[in-house]
């Protein structure tokens, strides 16, 4: 009997440890998803700042830094749209900003088709367009003024040969 009496403490005690186990457990599951949710809220409140610092640079054409920024979006969740989009339009406003000043370089070295190319490539949606614009009107005014006078030096010296394709390519030649 005392057996029997004392398996049945053992019982009760084991019952009740687990019964304050199973409560302390819920309580602690409970907590658990309060931080996390608070964490999870955090993340999307840096996620939002950190995108909006991006955004904000791209728009001050801060490229080095709108990409820094976005980076740190993606890291924390690569698949922010927002951001993939936003980082993706600031490499090409990057590179189109370095075909604009390469343009510029092989203007000052006279070389009006390659620079009116790079000029080309930029596409009508980006911040550079308008200025890519004018570059092109530039070198095409440049290159007809170059093949012009270049014609006119060849016949001053009786080289009407060279002076009659120097025009004939200003004719020809499409520049659109």
């Amino acid at each position: 009997m005392k057996k029997s009496l004392l398996m049945i403490l053992i019982s009760v005690f084991i019952f009740s440890c687990n019964e304050e186990g199973i409560e302390s457990s819920k309580k602690q599951k409970t907590n658990v998803e309060t931080n996390l949710k608070k964490d999870l809220s955090l993340e999307k409140n840096s996620n939002n700042t950190l995108y909006q610092k991006g955004v904000e640079a791209y728009k001050l054409k801060k490229w080095d830094e709108s990409i820094n920024y976005l980076d740190e979006v993606l890291e924390l969740n690569e698949n922010d749209i927002n951001a993939q989009k936003y980082k993706k339009l600031t490499i090409t406003e990057k590179a189109n900003k370095v075909l604009l000043k390469d343009a510029d370089e092989l203007l000052v070295k006279n070389d009006y088709l390659l620079a009116m190319l790079k000029l080309k490539r930029i596409k009508n949606t980006s911040l550079y367009y308008a200025k890519a614009k004018d570059g092109i009107k530039k070198s095409q005014k440049q290159y007809k003024e170059y093949r012009f006078s270049a014609a006119q030096k060849a016949l001053k010296n009786k080289n009407y040969k060279g002076s009659s394709s120097y025009l004939k390519s200003l004719l020809t030649r499409t520049l659109d």
